[in-house]
């Protein structure tokens, strides 16, 4: 759902595939998480490079809250990857480890064949980077900063 490269589209068709994927143009945002909801895995793409290991998408917490198996794309040692462990929603590949991403999507697809969920999630850990409790950290940081400086 969104926009997807030329690159990508042309890929799928060169490897024969395009009937196991669909694109769908940009969507409203509450539309475009109903996809979301009915995927049996989430696929996270984070530009694979040095500078981007501090990179948060925002697609990472909505793909949190749907407790979904989450495979992700980018730096293994960043902040998604951090934060994929911590909550055991799902984990961060190298873009070029093919041989660990094609037994990770055999393993998924097993799972989902025989109706079964593989990973389990920490509601407790996932509550921690909601929207409410991440503004109420942010908050607390803002309100402790301003109590520091009014006390100079």
């Amino acid at each position: 759902v969104g926009n997807v490269e030329e690159d990508v589209k042309s890929l799928v068709e060169e490897l024969d595939i395009s009937d196991l994927i669909s694109f769908n143009s940009y969507l409203p945002h509450r539309e475009a998480l109903k996809f979301t909801e009915r995927a049996s895995l989430l696929v996270l793409l984070v530009t694979n490079s040095k500078k981007n290991k501090r990179i948060l998408p925002g697609k990472t917490f909505e793909y949190l809250r749907s407790n979904k198996f989450i495979l992700a794309f980018g730096p293994k040692e960043g902040e998604v990857s951090r934060i994929l462990d911590e909550t055991r929603a799902g984990i961060m590949e190298d873009y070029s480890d093919t041989e660990e991403i094609e037994k990770i999507l055999r393993q998924q697809f097993n799972s989902w064949h025989k109706d079964i969920v593989d990973h389990i999630t920490s509601a407790e850990l996932i509550q921690e980077y909601s929207r409410e409790s991440l503004t109420e950290k942010l908050a607390f940081t803002f309100n402790k900063t301003l109590n520091e400086v009014n006390k100079k």
